[in-house]
């Protein structure tokens, strides 16, 4: 028997406008996460977790994090203009 597949759902482009309202978080501790290039990054410092981007995607999962070691993590937040 056929394994039944949910829908798929496109991603439009995220676009300075769309990042303004979106408001994605850290699936590990839920705080707030930033866009440190090659990865999204989460802003709580006890966390750091660090998910990797690939082709342009975000992947948020659980599984695929790494924790950044403190100067890595503050050199990946530091233009972060939000407190964390």
């Amino acid at each position: 028997a056929e394994t039944p597949r949910g829908p798929t759902f496109a991603q439009p482009p995220m676009t300075e406008a769309r990042a303004a309202t979106v408001r994605l978080v850290c699936p590990l501790c839920r705080s707030r996460l930033v866009d440190a290039g090659e990865q999204i990054v989460c802003t709580n410092a006890d966390c750091r977790a660090a998910f990797p981007v690939a082709d342009g995607l975000w992947r948020l999962v659980p599984d695929d994090a790494t924790t950044l070691d403190p100067d890595a993590w503050q050199a990946a937040t530091r233009n972060d203009e939000e407190s964390p």
